[in-house]
């Protein structure tokens, strides 16, 4: 880790962020040093705002999740890819429905599956 700049650490961390942490760290990063980026991320912690992958976030309706696993479609035949991403619509408790939509039709609906909560990663924190 010597020798990366603290917009280097904090770019490491962004794929287990939510988009809202990432966005306030890239900023608040600028210009920063070493010490500085340590003292900020383990204040983070400690007043709760972790990273997603070190504690799990409770996934909510409007939150925008990816498969982690190929996943059944509802409609027609097949499976829709793990990393497949889209919106949740109803929270289920332990599963959660899942709108798919064709960003190249004005958001149209695809499919609307059911998934257990352990097959979602969280891509983005609405809710």
């Amino acid at each position: 880790m010597c020798g990366m700049t603290a917009k280097e650490r904090v770019l490491e961390h962004l794929p287990g962020w939510s988009e809202e942490q990432a966005r306030r760290a890239l900023r608040a990063v600028e210009g920063w040093g070493e010490e500085q980026l340590q003292r900020a991320l383990q204040a983070a912690e400690e007043t709760g705002a972790t990273m997603a992958t070190h504690g799990e976030q409770t996934i909510g309706e409007i939150d925008v999740v990816a498969f982690t696993e190929a996943i059944d479609k509802v409609e027609g035949t097949g499976k829709w890819p793990a990393g497949t991403r889209g919106t949740v619509v109803s929270d289920y408790g332990d599963h959660k429905e899942v709108e798919i939509s064709d960003a190249d039709n004005y958001g149209a609906t695809l499919d609307m599956p059911v998934v257990p909560v352990e097959k979602l990663k969280l891509i983005s924190k609405h809710s």
